[in-house]
């Protein structure tokens, strides 16, 4: 059984994921407890864990938490997908962000989402942060940094930028996938312009933009470093 807990207030996520748990432990009492998380993820060891027996109850939990930071862990994922759905184990996936493909493939396997969205203040609510990802999808330097500094101008954080182009970057290579007359489960307009702006980023390019912006996001969380320079100097570099 695989459920997916995710959404931008992490709190409640946390909260509602550690809730569930306690549940599942006190009708599983001897049920095993795997956690993985963004440093320890081994793809090798989780894979093993879908059909593995537990040591004192049959049936094991196995928690991963963020595992979609990690270069394999969104391609582990989906590989494993249906072994997760139909396994008697409990898998639970803990995330800020599912991406409207990956939800879709997730739904359509049969596993159990829930969504925690925190309110956004109306200072923000004027979808400008929406062109970063055009400006990154456009592949245009010059129209991207400028668009970098006219978010911050209007009180966006790093974060909010990071994961905007983290969406654009992932969506592109996730719809890269998908045959041309394949219906992307998006707006028609969003998926329009995800077919127009995948012409200007070959595969193997996307690929090899996620991991430079997976290693810059851990770089200046592990230490300590600041986001926003660290994401001007990547968009000089694109």
């Amino acid at each position: 059984m695989l459920y997916v807990f995710y959404g931008s207030d992490r709190a409640k996520c946390l909260a509602y994921t550690a809730k569930f748990l306690t549940a599942v432990h006190h009708k599983r009492p001897e049920a095993e407890h795997f956690i993985f998380n963004e440093d320890n993820f081994d793809s090798r060891v989780a894979s093993e864990l879908v059909s593995a027996q537990g040591l004192f109850e049959a049936k094991h939990i196995v928690e991963l938490r963020d595992i979609l930071a990690q270069p394999n862990g969104l391609e582990w994922l989906e590989a494993e997908l249906p072994g997760l759905v139909q396994a008697e184990h409990i898998f639970v996936v803990v995330e800020t962000k599912i991406l409207a493909l990956l939800k879709k493939r997730l739904t359509e396997a049969g596993a159990q989402l829930k969504e925690f969205s925190a309110v956004t203040s109306k200072a923000k609510r004027d979808n400008f942060i929406y062109s970063i990802g055009d400006a990154f999808g456009e592949r245009n330097r010059q129209k991207l940094w400028l668009t970098l500094a006219e978010a911050k101008l209007r009180g966006y954080v790093a974060e909010e930028v990071f994961w905007q182009l983290w969406g654009m970057v992932v969506n592109l290579s996730l719809a890269a996938g998908e045959p041309d007359n394949q219906k992307l489960p998006v707006a028609p307009f969003v998926a329009s312009k995800l077919r127009r702006f995948g012409r200007n980023y070959t595969e193997a390019e996307l690929l090899s933009i996620m991991g430079e912006l997976l290693v810059l996001y851990h770089e200046t969380r592990r230490r300590s470093r600041d986001l926003d320079v660290a994401l001007e100097r990547w968009v000089l570099g694109v």
